[in-house]
């Protein structure tokens, strides 16, 4: 696989008032690699759901815990790469929300994922050596996925 053009890191703890420092820091990456002020929109969205996913419940909220975010700028892509320690994400047993179920019954939660897979054109998940690493892929329009 080819290495990335340009390579970013942040670490941050493991709680919601880190999230500003995570989107200001991806916005600047995402800009940078020549994204769109939209498409810029969606990655930011992506990785504070995914970022919330990990203080919430790979961490159960546990603010000592820490969360590292690399950029990588491949000359077709944008990927976002986060990793953490925490509890491990069982991607077999999850299923996809009910919109409409979730409208009805006021049920607030549970669309991060969704979200991330509708506004990025990948998302992975692997679990290697005790880290959870969670990759979200925005391709540049021009490049099909």
């Amino acid at each position: 696989m080819p290495k990335p053009r340009d390579r970013s890191e942040l670490t941050v703890p493991s709680r919601t008032e880190a999230l500003a420092r995570v989107r200001e820091f991806v916005r600047a990456q995402a800009l940078r690699s020549g994204f769109s002020e939209d498409q810029v929109d969606q990655i930011v969205i992506a990785v504070d759901e995914a970022c919330t996913n990990i203080i919430k419940h790979a961490y159960g909220g546990d603010a000592s815990r820490r969360i590292r975010i690399r950029v990588e700028a491949h000359s077709d892509r944008l990927e976002i790469v986060l990793l953490d320690r925490g509890k491990m994400f069982d991607e077999a047993a999850y299923q996809e929300p009910d919109l409409a179920a979730l409208i009805r019954t006021g049920h607030r939660g549970g669309l991060g994922l969704m979200l991330m897979r509708r506004l990025m054109d990948a998302v992975r998940y692997e679990h290697r050596n005790g880290t959870n690493m969670v990759r979200l892929i925005k391709y540049h329009r021009c490049t099909p996925p």
